[in-house]
């Protein structure tokens, strides 16, 4: 299968809010886990699947980033979603963006 993004992601593991709007106007927050990053998307291990073309912000502490679902596959019991940003992150947004997923050269451990 042929590599398809723009540039390479840095891989590491980060727990993220995924809001996504639901069809009666509000949103719903669902906790997900950013497994790499770079300027114009993200992957996320998610317990649910979303569509294709949907639409959500992804949040790491006070970092806020828009977003469109490109890809959803199911792993095992998780769902691998691709997420492609709105706009693509200048290079002080991604710095920030790292920072604040904990990419500052040590690898962040969930229970």
């Amino acid at each position: 299968m042929r590599n398809q993004r723009s540039e390479p992601r840095k891989i590491r593991m980060a727990k993220v809010s995924v809001l996504a709007p639901t069809q009666t106007g509000k949103v719903h927050r669902e906790s997900a886990f950013m497994e790499d990053v770079n300027r114009t998307g993200a992957g996320l291990r998610m317990r649910f699947p979303l569509p294709t073309g949907f639409p959500l912000l992804l949040e790491i502490q006070d970092q806020v980033c828009a977003g469109t679902v490109r890809r959803c596959s199911r792993d095992g019991a998780e769902y691998f979603v691709g997420i492609e940003f709105d706009s693509p992150a200048d290079e002080l947004a991604l710095g920030r963006l790292q920072k604040a997923a904990g990419f500052g050269g040590f690898r962040q451990r969930f229970a």
